[in-house]
């Protein structure tokens, strides 16, 4: 009798000491919870992206922009103006803007070189569009002008044709560059109203083919102080 007494008093301590340790486990699972809760969980740490450096596009040395029109008449009388156009070449050597006699089409500028064919004659600008032939070399001149560690360089837009602008259609409109340009034009006798609108009447040179005109003009005013 008196071990059964105890036996069932060992089973209620015992009970009771589970009971607690029970409860107490609850209570921290239950406090852990929480704090995990309320603690917010550190941020993501990621490299950031440097930031970009800015590009400094390098500027162009030489105080002479030569600039030619690539079109039919340049094609079919180039061997007569190989001479001149390279001895400008050798003559100006470092003035000379982009490293040489710029040759523009409707695809591309490269830099003239006596030694390398033309690019495909699909590409030349037409006679007949002068509006759209000298708003290209005049998008020409102004990129040129964004590039050059010389601001005040001197403009030389150099025009083989036969063609009379005054005869053409017009195809568009054309505003006068914001530069100073001389024209250096080889074409018919006469004066050129569209030409003189686009240029002005001082700044347009006439030459002839078989004469080193194309070559003393430019020398002249390139020693010529803009006015």
């Amino acid at each position: 009798m008196r071990t059964r007494a105890v036996l069932l008093w060992l089973t209620l301590v015992g009970c009771l000491i589970l009971g607690n340790l029970a409860a107490g486990l609850a209570y921290w699972h239950r406090a852990g919870l929480a704090q995990a809760v309320a603690t917010p969980s550190p941020p993501e740490l990621r490299p950031q992206p440097l930031p970009a450096l800015p590009v400094v596009e390098e500027k162009l040395p030489g105080d002479v922009l030569l600039v030619a029109i690539d079109n039919r008449f340049l094609r079919a009388h180039s061997n007569d103006w190989v001479e001149q156009l390279a001895s400008l070449q050798a003559d100006l050597d470092r003035r000379l803007l982009g490293g040489g006699v710029q040759l523009v089409d409707r695809q591309q500028v490269q830099a003239w070189q006596p030694s390398r064919p033309l690019p495909p004659e699909s590409a030349v600008l037409a006679d007949a569009d002068f509006e759209g032939t000298f708003a290209r070399a005049f998008q020409v001149i102004e990129d040129f002008g964004r590039k050059a560690r010389t601001p005040d360089f001197k403009t030389f837009l150099i025009w083989l044709d036969d063609v009379n602008p005054d005869r053409t259609p017009r195809t568009g409109s054309l505003a006068r560059p914001r530069r100073w340009v001389m024209l250096l034009w080889h074409g018919r006798p006469g004066t050129s109203r569209r030409l003189s609108e686009v240029v002005g009447d001082d700044w347009i040179v006439r030459f002839k083919q078989d004469t080193t005109g194309l070559r003393s003009s430019v020398h002249y005013y390139a020693r010529r102080e803009q006015d």
